[in-house]
């Protein structure tokens, strides 16, 4: 369990157009890692529970209705609109598979440009 006090970073990688990665980056306190975060990655491992298995299908921005997450996984539809929402927005084009997700505590940042 995550620190529900804390802050993190959250990193998305997705794959956006076969091998064309993108990556969304944002700041999410702990307690909403543990309730809108974990819950979708323990479904994407459900899902796909081969390790070597390198992405996970989550269709966000095309039409592609087999890869859509409500055709995939056991979510709620608060589930997938909250981590499509606030973990890809500034993923432009769409997605059609999440290449990783990683979490770390959120520490001073020091600017260096500009």
């Amino acid at each position: 369990m995550i620190d529900p006090q804390k802050e993190y970073r959250i990193t998305v990688v997705a794959d956006s157009n076969d091998a064309d990665y993108v990556t969304s980056i944002e700041k999410l306190t702990g307690e909403e890692i543990n309730t809108h975060i974990l819950p979708v990655v323990a479904e994407i491992k459900r899902v796909n529970p081969d390790e070597n298995n390198w992405y996970a299908m989550w269709e966000h921005g095309f039409d592609c209705e087999k890869m859509l997450p409500k055709n995939i996984y056991n979510l709620t539809e608060d589930q997938i609109d909250w981590f499509n929402e606030l973990v890809l927005p500034g993923i432009e084009g769409g997605t059609h598979s999440i290449e990783s997700i990683s979490i770390v505590e959120w520490v001073d940042e020091t600017p260096l440009f500009p």
